[in-house]
């Protein structure tokens, strides 16, 4: 895996902040990122979709699988991150899965 420049400073920026990471390619501009890491409030678990090149756009499949694995992995914090945009459906379609959602 040789990941773009945008996947590496997602990675250490979450790796700057104490997470214990490993990585895995979904598909070509799709990033996996797992952290993990003990804090005052016991064991924490990150995951963060990245998704690379600024042509591209989150869509509602990539906040789907996403959702699935946070699900799956019980995890404390589920980031996506992206160079390109969100489509107006990808933020709606959040928010009907889990009942809320935070767009920063």
């Amino acid at each position: 895996m040789n990941p773009p420049e945008y996947f590496k400073n997602v990675y250490r920026y979450a790796e700057s902040n104490g997470w214990r990471l490993s990585t895995k390619q979904v598909k070509e501009h799709i990033y996996l990122i797992r952290g993990d890491k003990q804090s005052e409030k016991g064991s924490e678990t990150l995951i963060v979709l990245v998704v690379t090149g600024t042509t591209r756009q989150v869509t509602p499949k990539h906040l789907e699988y996403v959702y699935r694995v946070g699900t799956e992995t019980n995890a404390d914090t589920v980031v996506v991150t992206a160079e390109c945009s969100f489509n107006s459906e990808s933020v709606g379609s959040l928010q009907s899965q889990s009942g809320r959602a935070g767009v920063a």
